[in-house]
């Protein structure tokens, strides 16, 4: 994973998945990356996280409740969506954030960087935006 930061779009992966969501369908994409991480056997590997955690943060945007960092692009999308974030999408967001948070690759992969206190705490924001 290329990465050069904490929060949610600074890495390779949450790009590419941000890409995908402008070119297609959002609904579909939105579903697909966050049920792959809250659906997962126990273990979330890296591309997946990363791209449940940014599906979460659309809709945490969704839900009026954009993150600070939020790219120009993905706040775009947001704005051209009629409606907020649907009930399912924010239940589905929660648990995915929760298994990225409890046992994935990229977790994994910010515990061994010693800079794990900043990814935590741009999840523990996530978290709390998705209420």
């Amino acid at each position: 994973m290329g990465a050069w930061g904490a929060g949610t779009f600074e890495n390779d992966d949450a790009m590419d998945w941000l890409d995908d969501l402008l070119d297609g369908d959002g609904t579909v994409l939105l579903r697909d990356a966050l049920s792959a991480a809250a659906e997962a056997d126990g273990y979330v590997e890296g591309p997946d996280a990363s791209a449940a955690l940014a599906a979460a943060e659309v809709v945490a945007a969704l839900a009026s409740r954009p993150a600070s960092r939020l790219p120009d692009a993905a706040a775009g999308w947001v704005r051209a969506q009629a409606g907020g974030a649907a009930p399912w999408m924010l239940e589905m967001a929660r648990r995915a954030v929760n298994a990225v948070a409890r046992h994935s690759e990229l977790r994994e992969l910010w515990m061994e960087s010693g800079d794990a206190g900043e990814w935590e705490a741009a999840v523990r924001d996530l978290r709390d935006r998705l209420g």
